[in-house]
């Protein structure tokens, strides 16, 4: 049975805090915005897709393999944006400062897990970010108050990664963790 799996980085509990603070401060039809809800706000790294059972083995190898040999490093919090940039808002995230560690990171993680166990790469450029909401018109991006979370300094220290699978089939999707890799863990001795 295949798993649908993604990577992320967990938020540490005060950003969740000021996020959920902020999505319960707007004024907004929910038909019109679906706010994330605060057990799966987090730091998308890659989604894997669907993953067989003999799949999912190789996969946890290679990822720990990856993070064990990676030094924990930070982001930071940069600002709430509409996405997708250049193109009709269809979501709200929380972005963060361009990080080259986390870029490297990345760009490391998906190449490797192309190698070792194919399927489709990502050739975007990596971007750090939290989806907070998901819009479902235009009309809720001129409702949305970005101003309320300016000047909120925050900073996520990346020191773990978390495997998920994701369920979609209820009215908020699930998501399960499967395996936490701890970054900088193969220095240890």
């Amino acid at each position: 049975m295949p798993h649908r799996l993604f990577l992320a980085i967990p938020l540490p509990p005060p950003l969740v805090s000021a996020i959920e603070k902020f999505q319960k401060a707007q004024e907004v039809d929910t038909k019109s915005v679906r706010w994330t809800h605060k057990d799966n706000l987090h730091v998308s790294v890659h989604f894997f897709g669907d993953i067989d059972d003999q799949q999912l083995g190789e996969l946890v190898d290679c990822v720990e393999e990856i993070v064990s040999a990676t030094p924990a490093f930070e982001l930071i919090v940069d600002q709430l944006a509409f996405a997708p940039k250049g193109k009709p808002a269809r979501m709200l995230w929380l972005t963060f400062i361009q990080s080259d560690e986390y870029r490297q990171f990345v760009e490391t993680l998906r190449r490797t897990v192309k190698e070792e166990i194919g399927g489709p790469s990502d050739a975007r450029k990596p971007s750090a970010h939290v989806t907070v909401a998901r819009l479902r018109d235009s009309q809720s991006v001129e409702k949305i108050t970005l101003e309320s979370f300016r000047g909120k300094k925050f900073m996520v220290g990346v020191d773990s990664l978390i495997l998920y699978e994701s369920d979609l089939g209820g009215n908020v999707p699930e998501y399960t963790p499967l395996q936490t890799f701890v970054f900088g863990s193969g220095d240890e001795e």
